[in-house]
């Protein structure tokens, strides 16, 4: 995938993260189960922000990136799948369930942004990727937590 395209659709699939976290707190009538979810969905929006700041860092300096190992529509997927669960998320839909399917949307990106950080050779731009790693790892330990702790949520 080409280095542009792959940036812009990165940041989207940041974006819809945020999306289904934003609509998860709104459909939470646990106070602080939305809290936490809203505050994840200001994090995926910083991440979108982040990864747009890559993208014109490449567009200065392109010899920073070699290729991205992601394939071509493993990120459009991402984004589709979202976008399709999205779709489903309305009053009475199970927050259990919403929590156990954003873990395996985290576990996705988390594996999007370690492939992008492995092919970046500048060290500022890699620490960024690396952060959004660090930060998918939080993610995945906050919604597990959440999905052990409300395991009668519905």
């Amino acid at each position: 995938m080409n280095i542009p395209d792959f940036m812009t659709a990165a940041a989207e699939l940041e974006l819809v993260a945020s999306k289904l976290y934003g609509t998860l707190s709104n459909l939470s009538s646990d106070a602080d189960l939305a809290k936490q979810l809203r505050s994840l969905a200001n994090d995926e929006t910083n991440h979108a922000n982040i990864v747009r700041r890559g993208k014109r860092y490449h567009e200065e300096m392109p010899d920073v990136f070699s290729r991205i190992l992601v394939e071509d529509d493993e990120v459009q997927k991402g984004i589709e799948e979202g976008n399709s669960f999205h779709a489903l998320l309305v009053p009475g839909y199970s927050l259990l369930d919403a929590l156990k399917k954003m873990l395996e949307f985290e576990r996705r990106y988390e594996k999007v942004h370690i492939a992008a950080s492995v092919e970046i050779t500048d060290p500022s731009l890699k620490r960024l990727f690396m952060g959004l790693t660090k930060s998918d790892k939080s993610h995945i330990a906050t919604l597990s937590k959440l999905i052990e702790s409300r395991g009668n949520i519905s």
